[in-house]
């Protein structure tokens, strides 16, 4: 998978086909809007390509209320992405000099550094300046740009749409089996051990203490059943995990 750090320096020849959003957490809803992204690709025997923002909008503009309950990490993004079978993901800082663009310039941006031939966009989607480039005015952009739009629905679990919010909500009640059926895995977190105060030593246990990003969000507080995996091993260790216990 090819990553890119700069939307104005990316560039990508071949035909795409582009979806674009934050994608925290990378849940059951996400997946399903890239299994439409690459099948439309396929189709149209083009490449698919993802924009994703890390901080999001709502960082940006409500720093006090949006900074720390991150599900994903960029470095985590990219390894689900890549897993996932995407051919290349543009993972970019949003900003308010980002969101000032308008819907006809940031389109004419993506169509020629990126040869985009077909955006796939959840169907509430807008991009622009005050979201002026939702679904329609996409549509009508792209008569001119000379590109298509296709909209997928919204997913549905249990009769709700499952969205990067619910499986926070979950996370902070404890309900990690409930976040996990919405994400579609197991909750995981990547870290670097640190050195602790070594008290496992003493009670015949050993122990490991984990540095979290503190962007990160972390399931409320308690002890958890868990795996640990070394990076680049496929092996993994039963483990019990204490969250701010």
């Amino acid at each position: 998978m090819q990553v890119f750090s700069d939307l104005f320096t990316a560039r990508l020849t071949d035909p795409t086909v582009l979806t674009i959003g934050t994608f925290d957490g990378i849940h059951r809803g996400h997946q399903d809007l890239i299994a439409h992204l690459k099948a439309t690709a396929a189709s149209k025997q083009a490449q698919s390509a993802i924009i994703a923002f890390h901080p999001r909008p709502k960082t940006i503009f409500a720093p006090h209320l949006f900074s720390n309950d991150y599900l994903t990490t960029p470095n985590e993004k990219i390894a689900l992405m890549t897993s996932l079978g995407i051919d290349a993901l543009i993972l970019i800082p949003f900003s308010k000099e980002l969101s000032q663009i308008t819907a006809p310039d940031f389109v004419k941006l993506i169509v020629e550094n990126l040869s985009v031939v077909e955006l796939c966009v959840g169907y509430d989607f807008a991009l622009g300046k005050n979201r002026e480039g939702n679904v329609e005015k996409l549509k009508a952009l792209g008569q001119e740009f000379g590109y298509e739009v296709t909209t997928v629905e919204p997913f549905l679990l249990d009769g709700q749409v499952v969205s990067s919010t619910q499986v926070r909500e979950q996370l902070l009640s404890g309900d990690v089996r409930r976040a996990a059926y919405l994400l579609g895995r197991y909750p995981s977190l990547t870290s670097e051990i640190i050195q602790g105060a070594k008290r496992g030593r003493s009670i015949g246990f050993p122990t490991a203490n984990f540095s979290v990003p503190t962007e990160r969000l972390l399931p409320a507080n308690g002890v958890y059943a868990t795996f640990i995996r070394r990076p680049g091993s496929s092996q993994r260790y039963p483990s019990v995990t204490n969250v701010g216990v």
